[in-house]
């Protein structure tokens, strides 16, 4: 951002998005038999922010920043208005925080000292 390379912004979040759903994935194959459902959740919503968001960047890498835009299509679809893709990018992003709480939920911890430490107060 601070290069003001717009492009190579987009591109690096679409990484961020689509290496965000192998991780999600992975911690959810390490989830024990009580906790699936909260992996396989997690595995959903990270699926789900992984298409939003790398839909909101391509359309920012080709259409705004490809072709010249009409007033109305500019506001609509350009980021940096504040419009409509930017509502689909917090859309992405809010089902990004599900996905990290639904992973927080399925993993276990296994040291006793960490179990302590990482346990909420409404578990106790």
């Amino acid at each position: 951002m601070l290069a003001g390379l717009d492009n190579g912004n987009y591109l690096s979040s679409i990484f961020i998005a689509l290496g965000f759903v192998p991780m999600v994935c992975a911690f959810a194959s390490y989830t024990k038999k009580d906790c699936k459902a909260a992996a396989y959740t997690a595995t959903l919503f990270s699926a789900i922010y992984g298409i939003i968001v790398a839909l909101v960047y391509f359309a920012q890498m080709t259409t705004v920043q490809m072709t010249e835009l009409s007033e109305e299509a500019d506001l609509l679809l350009n980021y940096t208005k504040f419009n409509l893709i930017f509502n689909y990018d917090l859309l992405g992003y809010s089902f990004m925080a599900l996905a990290t709480f639904f992973t927080g939920i399925a993993l276990q911890v296994k040291c006793s000292r960490d179990k302590r430490r990482s346990k909420p107060a409404w578990l106790v």
